[in-house]
């Protein structure tokens, strides 16, 4: 390719076993001259694309200043958890005809000295990349079922607790052994836990996930299918697999109240769930006006700040636990 009388060298870099594929772009000479150096760089370039969901990215400036933080981010990472700078904070899971609090989704928070508070976002995908996750999901599974017997024991009605896991707790054989060990080790029944899954996990092994999704079904456990309606094989997903609950996505009900096409939307999720005997949340519920929709609806949970902030144990047990715990 010939610009202004001078070559272009490009190094390109593609990521092709998403539905979008992503590329990195780096240029010879202002980029470097060595092809190593060159693909290296094309390749965090196509990093940065994938994160923002864009089909291309140009190595420059802000992509070094990225690669340098993320750089910065795995070599703390590495040592937040025998550090203790790990934590779980817990947003409350309301039954919206009772208005109980039924329980709460576990997540996970990062307060390093030198970066502050790191969001999830910017540090899970390092934790599954270096295989880091494995040690930080038995941390969240110990801590959140540890903080749910006390919880379970204090209220009158069944409390579950919801978790995230990853694609690689799914792939360790002993994932379903150790979770039915830290039931048995806290004493509380299967149905305290819910498991929630993303798409992609589903997307990248679908015979382990099926297999191990029965077997945890098979203990008690209940699994949901989180940020429903987001994916590109959403609905197909209901056939493959056995799902206990459906989290509908919080971009739907963000714009229920000025968008028909995302009320119309979030009608259908529900009347699907409901079809399937699912239990059905939704996410992201802010205000009022979104609460009155899902209710008349007949959603069965609600989740977000218009019913909870994500809160320290201590602050959701002064807030809805009501009986002192044991």
């Amino acid at each position: 390719m010939m610009i202004s009388g001078k070559r272009l060298f490009l190094a390109l870099v593609k990521k092709c076993n998403q539905p979008l594929s992503s590329m990195g772009i780096a240029q010879a000479p202002n980029d470097g001259i060595e092809a190593i150096s060159l693909i290296q760089k094309a390749s965090a370039a196509m990093t940065i694309s994938k994160s923002n969901g864009s089909s291309h990215s140009f190595f420059n400036q802000h992509t070094q200043q990225n690669l340098n933080l993320r750089s910065q981010l795995e070599s703390r990472l590495m040592d937040a958890l025998n550090k203790n700078e790990l934590s779980l904070h817990y947003q409350p899971l309301v039954h919206l005809k009772t208005q109980r609090v039924v329980g709460a989704e576990a997540l996970l928070r990062w307060h390093n000295p030198v970066l502050g508070n790191v969001p999830p976002d910017k540090f899970i995908s390092l934790a599954e990349r270096n295989g880091q996750i494995i040690d930080i999901g038995n941390f969240v599974l110990h801590t959140a079922l540890s903080q749910t017997a006390k919880w379970y024991k204090a209220v009158e009605h069944d409390f579950k607790i919801a978790i995230n896991i990853s694609p690689l707790q799914i792939r360790n054989p002993r994932f379903l052994e150790h979770v039915a060990d830290l039931l048995k080790l806290y004493q509380l029944p299967a149905t305290a836990l819910e498991l929630e899954i993303t798409e992609g996990l589903l997307l990248q092994d679908e015979h382990i996930a099926q297999f191990t999704i029965q077997k945890l079904q098979q203990l008690g456990i209940k699994i949901s299918l989180d940020d429903f309606g987001t994916g590109y094989s959403s609905l197909s997903y209901l056939q493959k697999y056995s799902f206990n609950t459906l989290k509908i996505d919080r971009c739907f009900i963000k714009k229920l109240e000025e968008n028909k096409q995302d009320r119309e939307l979030t009608k259908t999720i529900i009347a699907i769930g409901k079809k399937l005997n699912l239990e059905v949340i939704a996410e992201g519920v802010e205000t009022v006006n979104q609460d009155a929709f899902i209710r008349k609806e007949c959603c069965d949970l609600g989740q977000g700040y218009f019913y909870g902030k994500p809160m320290t144990a201590e602050q959701f047990e002064r807030t809805f636990i009501h009986k002192k715990c044991t």
